[in-house]
C-alpha cells in the first residue's frame, strides 16, 4: 500500500535538457507533436522553454522510457552528410527548386546544400526516409542526360536575357540544361539531363528546332 501511495506522490519522472531552438519541433504546430508523445507514450510532458528542459512523468519507467525515444528522436533525428562535386547541386536543385522540393516531398526527408563544402545533408524523421532521399539524390547525379550541339554564335539567343529563354525550355520540358564548356572554340554543347526519357526527347527537340531557327535569323544585336 506505501509503495502505491509513494508512487501517486512521487510519480516517476525525467527531465531531459534541450537546445532552445528546438522547442517548436518538440511542440509541433498547435502542440500536435507533444499532443502525439503524450498520447503514444501514456506520460505527460512539462516543457520549459526559457530554461530549455521537458519533464517526463508517468506511472511506470517503462512508459518515460518510450516517450524518452520519442523526443531524443525528434532532438537528434537520423542524419546523413553526404560528399558530392557542388557542380550537381543545379540538377539536384533543379529549375526553381523544383527536384529538390520533389525529393523533399517523396522521401519525407529534409534536404540541404552547402555549396562552400561540397556536401548534402538529408535530415528525416526515420532512417527510412533518409534513405529514400539518399537514393533519389543518387539517381539524379547518375541521371540520364543528352548533349545538343549548339553554333557559338547563336548561344545567346538560345540562353537569353539572364537565361530566361533556357529556363523556359526547363519549366517547359522538366529538364535540367547546362552550357558546358564556352572557353573552347567551336560550337558549344547543351547538356540536358531528365530521370524520364520522353521529356529529355522533348527538350532535345524543342532546342534543335529553337537553334535551327536561330541560325535562319540569326540576332546581332
Amino acid at each position: 500500500a506505501y509503495s502505491l501511495i509513494n508512487r501517486i506522490l512521487n510519480p516517476p519522472s525525467l527531465t531531459i535538457e534541450f537546445d532552445k531552438k528546438m522547442a517548436g519541433r518538440i511542440i509541433g504546430p498547435r502542440g500536435s507533436t507533444v499532443k502525439q508523445i503524450q498520447n503514444e507514450s501514456q506520460t505527460r510532458l512539462s516543457i520549459d522553454t526559457e530554461a530549455g528542459t521537458i519533464k517526463i512523468t508517468a506511472e511506470s519507467e517503462s512508459r518515460i522510457r518510450v516517450a524518452e525515444n520519442m523526443i531524443l528522436t525528434i532532438l537528434h533525428p537520423p542524419t546523413l552528410l553526404i560528399t558530392c562535386d557542388p557542380k550537381y547541386f543545379g540538377r539536384i536543385i533543379g529549375p526553381r527548386g523544383s527536384t529538390i522540393k520533389n525529393i523533399s516531398s517523396q522521401s519525407g526527408a529534409r534536404v540541404s546544400l552547402d555549396q562552400k563544402n561540397g556536401t548534402i545533408e538529408i535530415v528525416g524523421d526515420e532512417e527510412i526516409q533518409v534513405r529514400r532521399a539518399r537514393s533519389m539524390i543518387s539517381e539524379i547525379i547518375q541521371a540520364p542526360s543528352v548533349q545538343v550541339s549548339c553554333p557559338r554564335e547563336v548561344l545567346g539567343q538560345i540562353i537569353g536575357t539572364r537565361g530566361e529563354h533556357i529556363k523556359a525550355v526547363q519549366r517547359e520540358t522538366r529538364t535540367l540544361v547546362e552550357v558546358l564548356d564556352t572557353k573552347t572554340p567551336g560550337p558549344v554543347n547543351l547538356k540536358i539531363t531528365s530521370l524520364n526519357e520522353e521529356d529529355l526527347k522533348l527538350a532535345s527537340k524543342v532546342l534543335q528546332e529553337e537553334i535551327q531557327a536561330a541560325m535562319k535569323a540569326p540576332d546581332y544585336t
